[in-house]
């Protein structure tokens, strides 16, 4: 075989431009990657349904249980939990008011 015609031979115009394609290919294949993960972040964003923002939490009220839950609700009504909420007075005072425990 003459010397210059092994096909193997890693040098020339043709091998050179070989290697720029695939450096540009794989230039290319970067970016896409790169550039494909935040796009689709952004793409997923603008369609994604717009909750509104939570509220504060409200207090609804006993009664608003009563309907659903009557026998719980009969059961507290009566009890020292159902006035533990209330505002202090003579009778629900803090200490030194006139109601004593034993």
């Amino acid at each position: 075989m003459p010397e210059g015609s092994d096909p193997r031979r890693n040098d020339g115009p043709s091998h050179a431009r070989r290697l720029r394609r695939w450096w540009v290919i794989g230039v290319a294949a970067i970016a896409f990657v790169v550039l494909a993960i935040p796009l689709r972040l952004a793409v997923r964003e603008a369609w994604s349904p717009r909750l509104a923002p939570p509220t504060a939490p409200l207090y609804v009220g006993s009664k608003r249980c009563r309907p659903c839950h009557q026998d719980q609700y009969d059961a507290w009504k009566g009890s020292n939990h159902a006035r533990a909420m209330q505002p202090a007075d003579d009778v629900t005072g803090p200490p030194g008011s006139p109601v004593r425990f034993e």
